[in-house]
C-alpha cells in the first residue's frame, strides 16, 4: 500500500491515534479495545480476581493492547501489554495475573462473540481466562 492509499483512519480510535502520530496510518488490526467482564478463569491463575474491573486500552494503528485492572480493593485481574496481529490475536505476551507474572500468554479474539480468550503458561500450569467485551 502506498502512502496515498493509506488514507484517513476509518475508526474514531484510529483518528485519535493518527492525529497523535502526525496523521499517519490506517487501521492495522481489529479494534478489541474497551471494558471487559471476566466470565471465567480456569487452571493455574494464582491470585487473579475475576471480579476486578478490566479494560483493554490502545488503538488499531499501533496495535498494542494495554490490559489495565486497578480495583479499589483486592487483587487485580490482568495487567500488561501485548502486540496484536491483524485479527486481534496475540502471542508471546508477558502479563500479570493478579500479583504474578505469567508467560508466555496468547490471546484469541472472537469478533462475532466480542470475546477474548487469554491463555498463559505451559500445559502443566496453564491459566485460561474468558473475557467478554461490555
Amino acid at each position: 500500500m502506498t502512502n496515498s492509499e493509506a488514507g484517513s483512519p476509518t475508526t474514531a480510535g484510529g483518528a485519535a491515534a493518527a492525529a497523535g502520530a502526525g496523521g499517519a496510518g490506517a487501521a492495522q488490526c481489529l479494534d478489541i479495545f474497551g471494558t471487559y467482564k471476566i466470565q471465567s478463569a480456569a487452571g493455574m491463575c494464582g491470585t487473579l480476581n475475576k471480579n476486578a474491573p478490566q479494560t483493554i486500552d490502545g488503538d488499531d494503528v499501533t496495535c498494542v493492547a494495554k490490559f489495565v485492572s486497578a480495583p479499589a480493593k483486592g487483587q487485580a485481574a490482568i495487567n500488561g501489554s501485548a502486540t496484536l496481529d491483524a485479527d486481534g490475536n496475540f502471542t508471546k505476551a508477558k502479563l500479570t495475573l493478579g500479583d504474578a507474572v505469567h508467560q508466555p500468554c496468547t490471546g484469541t479474539w472472537n469478533a462475532q462473540a466480542q470475546s477474548l480468550t487469554v491463555k498463559c503458561g505451559a500445559p502443566g500450569d496453564l491459566c485460561t481466562i474468558m473475557l467478554d467485551r461490555q
